[in-house]
């Protein structure tokens, strides 16, 4: 089986999180791991496998990769059963539960230092997976800050038993180590929050203030916790995030299939936010049963308010060529080899030349008439 076209790829209405049109977030996107991209990977096959050597986060540019002495994760390569909706996934395989070396994916030490939340600051994540295998205690899925107590943080399983049943492990927030754990705390059980064994999850845990909350169906049910001041990472220490595993690494992984990872920081994350970023993932990897039925986005997908026009066309009028001017080409510069799928539409509007397009990072961009071309360029660049 072939792997689905990439979601919004045919249809530049579609709201993804490079694609905002005016439904922008209100706050920023600091992370994003998006495993249906294989623009983003390098990998290898080896013993008829492809394994991911390479990834990387879609809104910095920043490669993971395994750590020395751990296995890397299998690209699914439109393997019928390591598809989610027919997308393809990384799987975080398992040589032996429990023991290293586990699979896991980890960026270059304080790479995310001064984009990732810390200390108390709010914090969203989204994860989208499936489990496939555990073993008892805590089973890590991500946590990044530092390997001591109370500096790290992150989403895990603690599993009491050993079958895939939704009563046998629930979620909790780990601050470091196995067995610590902001609430949801797996010592106390008036506020555990089981998860769905074998099939996709999309979770959904946030932080703000002194509170917080997870849930993994739309936010028709959740456990939460209050009165709890983080103290995450310290901005004083070197920052590590792990995939996979818990920090500097333990034999604490899951065997799962990574679909997509969206972390974002800032006050200002709304509700209306917040189901915009879970109708997007429910409808791009096949999840929206899991939706209410009076969530926005239940039965449609979120749109961006473009729309696609009279044909794909980029450029002047006599040439009709697609073509780009790369601008600096540093990190951060306006053109970067991950802006090289761009839909776009051009036509004029009272008389006014007219371009919507979508990049494939969120960000202020603009189109800057040339004499034979246009420049893509940073919104804050003249």
């Amino acid at each position: 089986m072939s792997a689905a076209a990439k979601y919004g790829s045919d249809n530049i209405s579609l709201w993804t999180p490079s694609a905002t049109g005016s439904e922008a977030l209100s706050s920023d996107i600091v992370a994003w791991i998006d495993c249906e991209d294989t623009d983003e990977m390098t990998t290898v096959v080896d013993s008829g496998h492809s394994y991911v050597t390479i990834i990387k986060d879609k809104v910095n540019d920043i490669s993971f990769g395994a750590p020395d002495n751990y296995q890397r994760p299998r690209f699914s390569n439109a393997t019928d059963s390591l598809l989610i909706n027919n997308r393809n996934t990384l799987h975080f395989w398992e040589a032996s539960q429990q023991s290293t070396p586990d699979t896991a994916l980890t960026a270059t030490l304080d790479a995310f230092d001064g984009h990732l939340a810390e200390l108390n600051d709010p914090r969203y994540a989204f994860f989208v997976y499936k489990p496939m295998d555990y073993y008892a205690g805590g089973n890590f899925l991500y946590q990044y800050g530092k390997g001591q107590t109370a500096k790290g943080y992150g989403l895990a399983m603690w599993v009491t038993g050993s079958s895939l049943t939704n009563t046998s492990h629930y979620y909790y927030m780990a601050h470091w180590g196995g067995g610590k754990a902001y609430y949801l705390d797996e010592s106390d059980h008036d506020t555990v929050y089981y998860n769905k064994g074998g099939v996709p999850n999309l979770v959904y845990h946030q932080h703000n203030g002194t509170s917080g909350y997870i849930s993994h169906d739309g936010n028709q049910t959740a456990a939460s916790y209050s009165s709890t001041t983080l103290t995450t990472n310290n901005f004083d220490q070197d920052l590590e995030l792990w995939i996979g595993e818990e920090i500097s690494g333990g034999g604490r992984g899951i065997e799962f299939l990574l679909a997509e990872m969206i972390m974002i920081t800032g006050s200002s994350f709304s509700d209306a936010d917040r189901q915009r970023v879970e109708g997007y993932l429910a409808h791009k990897w096949g999840l929206t049963a899991d939706l209410a039925s009076n969530h926005p986005y239940k039965s449609s997908a979120p749109t961006n308010g473009l729309s696609a026009g009279g044909g794909l066309v980029f450029g002047n009028d006599a040439g009709r060529k697609f073509s780009i001017e790369p601008g600096n080409g540093g990190r951060g510069g306006p053109v970067l080899k991950r802006f090289e799928n761009i839909n776009c539409n051009y036509g004029k509007k009272d008389g006014i030349e007219q371009v919507p397009f979508a990049l494939q990072q969120p960000g202020p961009f603009s189109l800057k008439r040339r004499t034979t071309a246009y420049k893509v360029t940073r919104g804050d660049k003249k």
